[in-house]
Protein backbone atom coordinates (compact mmCIF):
# COMPACT_ATOMS: atom_id res chain seq x y z
CA UNK A 1 0.00 0.00 0.00
CA UNK A 2 1.79 3.46 -0.92
CA UNK A 3 0.25 6.11 1.08
CA UNK A 4 2.26 9.58 1.90
CA UNK A 5 4.21 8.21 4.81
CA UNK A 6 6.09 5.88 1.88
CA UNK A 7 6.15 8.49 -0.16
CA UNK A 8 8.14 11.36 1.33
CA UNK A 9 6.97 11.53 4.95
CA UNK A 10 3.67 13.50 3.85
CA UNK A 11 6.11 16.56 2.96
CA UNK A 12 5.84 17.09 -1.31
CA UNK A 13 2.77 14.30 -0.95
CA UNK A 14 0.46 17.31 0.37
CA UNK A 15 0.34 20.23 -2.14
CA UNK A 16 -3.26 20.07 -1.26
CA UNK A 17 -6.26 18.37 -1.60
CA UNK A 18 -10.06 17.96 -3.03
CA UNK A 19 -12.50 16.94 -0.14
CA UNK A 20 -13.89 13.70 -1.21
CA UNK A 21 -17.50 15.16 -1.07
CA UNK A 22 -16.53 17.73 -3.52
CA UNK A 23 -15.74 15.10 -6.26
CA UNK A 24 -17.85 14.69 -9.15
CA UNK A 25 -20.08 12.08 -9.88
CA UNK A 26 -18.11 8.03 -10.47
CA UNK A 27 -14.99 9.97 -9.08
CA UNK A 28 -12.45 7.62 -7.88
CA UNK A 29 -9.90 8.48 -4.69
CA UNK A 30 -6.41 6.83 -5.95
CA UNK A 31 -4.08 8.81 -3.18
CA UNK A 32 -5.58 10.64 -0.10
CA UNK A 33 -3.84 12.48 2.76
CA UNK A 34 -3.67 10.66 6.53
CA UNK A 35 -7.36 11.60 6.40
CA UNK A 36 -9.15 9.45 3.42
CA UNK A 37 -12.07 12.11 3.04
CA UNK A 38 -8.72 14.19 1.86
CA UNK A 39 -8.12 13.42 -2.22
CA UNK A 40 -4.56 13.95 -3.07
CA UNK A 41 -4.94 12.02 -6.49
CA UNK A 42 -8.20 10.98 -8.41
CA UNK A 43 -10.18 10.46 -11.78
CA UNK A 44 -13.11 11.09 -12.66
CA UNK A 45 -15.33 9.99 -16.08
CA UNK A 46 -15.50 13.30 -18.23
CA UNK A 47 -16.95 12.75 -22.03
CA UNK A 48 -15.86 10.18 -23.60
CA UNK A 49 -12.65 10.11 -21.29
CA UNK A 50 -11.68 10.37 -17.88
CA UNK A 51 -9.15 12.61 -16.09
CA UNK A 52 -6.68 12.46 -13.68
CA UNK A 53 -5.65 14.67 -11.59
CA UNK A 54 -2.93 14.84 -8.78
CA UNK A 55 -1.87 17.45 -6.71
CA UNK A 56 1.60 16.48 -6.77
CA UNK A 57 3.24 17.59 -10.09
CA UNK A 58 4.68 15.16 -11.89
CA UNK A 59 6.69 16.71 -14.48
CA UNK A 60 8.67 18.08 -11.58
CA UNK A 61 9.05 14.26 -10.60
CA UNK A 62 9.47 12.65 -13.98
CA UNK A 63 12.28 15.29 -14.59
CA UNK A 64 14.25 13.74 -11.63
CA UNK A 65 13.55 16.17 -8.88
CA UNK A 66 13.03 15.26 -5.34
CA UNK A 67 12.14 11.77 -3.53
CA UNK A 68 13.45 9.10 -5.57
CA UNK A 69 9.97 7.30 -4.86
CA UNK A 70 7.67 9.87 -6.50
CA UNK A 71 9.75 9.62 -9.67
CA UNK A 72 10.02 5.80 -9.72
CA UNK A 73 6.93 4.78 -8.35
CA UNK A 74 4.41 7.23 -8.46
CA UNK A 75 4.82 9.31 -10.93
CA UNK A 76 5.36 6.24 -13.72
CA UNK A 77 2.51 4.60 -12.06
CA UNK A 78 -0.06 7.85 -12.26
CA UNK A 79 0.69 7.97 -15.55
CA UNK A 80 -0.05 3.87 -16.33
CA UNK A 81 -3.27 4.18 -14.34
CA UNK A 82 -4.16 7.55 -16.87
CA UNK A 83 -3.00 5.20 -19.88
CA UNK A 84 -5.13 1.99 -19.27
CA UNK A 85 -8.51 4.44 -18.05
CA UNK A 86 -11.54 3.03 -20.86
Amino acid sequence: MLDSSSLDGGGSSSHGYATEASLPPGAVNLLSRPAATEAVTFSYPYGAGWVVYSSIPLDFFLAGNGPAAFRDIYAPNVVEYGCELQ
